[in-house]
């Protein structure tokens, strides 16, 4: 049986406001998180943004790069994740229909790695079994 010590969270969008929220209260609750940012530069602000609410993480806290806009990243990020917090938000120019599609894209393209990598997980290849 899985045990939050034994479990990793993926939460898109760990420098943002609710993401950072959900990061304190999982670490809080004893998980491994792994957190997207669109750049690895800020992985020291969230760190410091976290540990100043209390959360010195060290290495239950992790970091991929991933962006909504782009394929790159996602695998990596949902690899060896039990569960997905998504709360990125794009941060388009523009708003209106390109807020929609973009949140929609990102949200499909999040979703289909994790499950790609479930599937993965759980019907390994043939010669595997």
């Amino acid at each position: 049986m899985a045990t939050p010590a034994t479990t990793t969270v993926l939460v898109t969008g760990g420098s943002g406001f609710i993401g950072s929220h959900i990061i304190l209260q999982l670490l809080a609750g004893g998980y491994n998180v792994r957190t997207t940012i669109r750049s690895l530069k800020r992985e020291e602000e969230v760190r410091q943004t976290l540990k100043d609410a209390g959360a010195d993480a060290g290495e239950r806290l992790s970091f991929v790069a991933a962006d909504l806009m782009k394929d790159e990243g996602w695998r990596e990020a949902v690899a060896g994740c039990t569960y997905v917090v998504h709360v990125a938000s794009p941060f388009p120019i523009e708003v209106g229909w390109l807020l929609y599609r973009t949140f929609d894209e990102g949200y499909y393209l999040c979703l289909c790695s994790f499950q790609s990598m479930r599937m993965t997980s759980l019907y390994p290849p043939a010669k595997e079994r």
